[in-house]
């Protein structure tokens, strides 16, 4: 629930060479002197004389200085190993990432988390609104007030998710890249409380590369959804506001529980549209489209309490069963997007075959 990563870091990168490119270890024309400089004869002389200059040197010292210096070095430099810009985690390999590597300085690595913190409580919150009315006798104390606060800590979490996110898009390619480890279009983000981190774009960077995305869209949307959950959640305390009256619940509960799930489903519906390579065949396989889809469903049944809300309140196991299904939903999804977001801890970036595989230094996590 971020755009950061819906779903792929390149849906938010410059049509153009945006980001600091690797240094090219082969020189260019221009640093061999093609094509030729136009300079003066008087500046041609000059240079010829230099390069004449005879420089007397120790050839003994110089010797042995080369010898222990190519003595000092492996067989084979890994400077100049060709950089893989395919190297990413697949399958089990993310499984393993997920369980294994916690990159906490990762505005985007954070926001996935938050997500499936407020999707357990979307899901605790059905649990403990659904069960008890299938089983009177498996009503417990304090119910109403773990209704209420799953309730509206789920939807402070998805709105501070959805800003995490936008955070995270912010500084997606602002990272260093390392020329002997990371290939070109690796997945370098600026890490928190790093010198590249910024909190917001300069106002070029937000009208050329962000505000076209179509991605960056949804992200904003899924922050104001977020955000209408949170307001009808608070509304709904006890004491907060006075809901005697029928229309201080719908503008204050209803309303925004209704905008809110539809904002969600239109951004659910531009995620699956962009990781699909033709709008019209799904790409059901594929960790993002799958992603897009939860989010959908999720979405989807949260816009379906507000309706059934709004038409019907008495409906209790109605709307409780689907809050249940709107937090399983987005639970799911949160838990894919951490999948798919694991694809860009680090395996090892070089090109290497098994004679040489030993001399590669292993790349470290951030």
């Amino acid at each position: 629930m971020n755009a950061f990563n819906p779903r792929r870091v390149s849906y938010l990168r410059a049509p153009g060479p945006s980001r600091r490119s690797a240094v090219s270890p082969y020189p260019s024309l221009s640093s061999i002197g093609y094509p030729p400089s136009e300079r003066s004869a008087d500046e041609r002389f000059a240079s010829a004389v230099w390069h004449r200059t005879f420089n007397h040197i120790d050839y003994a010292a110089y010797k042995a200085a080369c010898d222990a210096e190519r003595a000092a070095k492996p067989e084979r430099d890994p400077d100049v190993f060709s950089v893989s810009s395919s190297s990413a985690r697949s399958g089990f390999s993310r499984i393993g990432a997920m369980l294994t590597i916690y990159p906490y300085r990762d505005m985007g690595w954070l926001a996935t988390m938050v997500f499936i913190s407020g999707g357990i409580c979307f899901c605790l919150n059905g649990i403990f609104s659904l069960i008890p009315l299938l089983s009177p006798k498996l009503n417990f104390a304090g119910q109403d007030t773990g209704i209420q606060t799953t309730y509206t800590l789920g939807g402070a979490l998805f709105a501070l998710s959805g800003l995490m996110g936008l955070l995270a898009a912010f500084n997606v390619d602002r990272g260093l890249l390392d020329p002997k480890k990371d290939a070109p279009d690796a997945y370098k983000p600026a890490l928190l409380g790093s010198e590249e981190w910024v909190w917001w774009a300069n106002w070029y960077e937000l009208r050329t590369i962000y505000l076209p995305s179509l991605a960056f869209r949804a992200g904003i949307l899924q922050f104001f959804a977020g955000a209408s959950f949170t307001v009808s959640a608070v509304a709904g305390i006890p004491g907060v506001l006075d809901l005697s009256h029928p229309s201080a619940s719908i503008i204050f509960v209803t309303s925004p529980q209704l905008i809110g799930g539809g904002v969600f489903v239109i951004a659910g519906l531009l995620m699956i549209y962009l990781s699909q390579d033709k709008w019209y065949i799904p790409k059901i396989i594929d960790a993002s489209w799958q992603n897009g889809l939860w989010n959908l469903v999720g979405a989807g049944s949260f816009l379906a309490v507000g309706v059934v809300t709004l038409l019907e309140k008495t409906a209790a196991v109605a709307i409780a069963a689907l809050f249940l299904t709107g937090g399983l939903g987005f639970l799911m999804a949160a838990l894919i997007q951490w999948y798919i977001i694991m694809e860009f801890y680090p395996t090892d970036p070089y090109t290497e075959d098994s004679a040489t595989a030993a001399e590669i230094p292993s790349q470290s996590i951030y």
